[in-house]
């Protein structure tokens, strides 16, 4: 067999493991794709927010203004 990638070899390694440790290795794996997720989106947020504080975003900010006051939003 060539040369393995790691979730190959990771998959290997796991199906070896007693099932109560397969499952902390998939909690491990749930947490570091879920502290990803949220330094993506906190990322995300302080872009938005440096945005605003530019004042990039104020044409789209009164342009929506706008079409609120003139009764042209509907709730969501």
């Amino acid at each position: 067999m060539g040369i393995m990638t790691t979730a190959e070899l990771l998959a290997e390694r796991v199906r070896q493991l007693p099932e109560d440790l397969a499952c902390e290795v998939l909690d491990f794996v749930e947490f570091l794709s879920l502290k990803r997720q949220k330094i993506a989106d906190d990322a995300w947020d302080n872009q938005i927010q440096a945005d605003a504080e530019s004042g990039k975003l104020d044409a789209i900010f009164a342009a929506d203004i706008q079409a609120y006051e003139a009764g042209q939003c509907q709730p969501i």
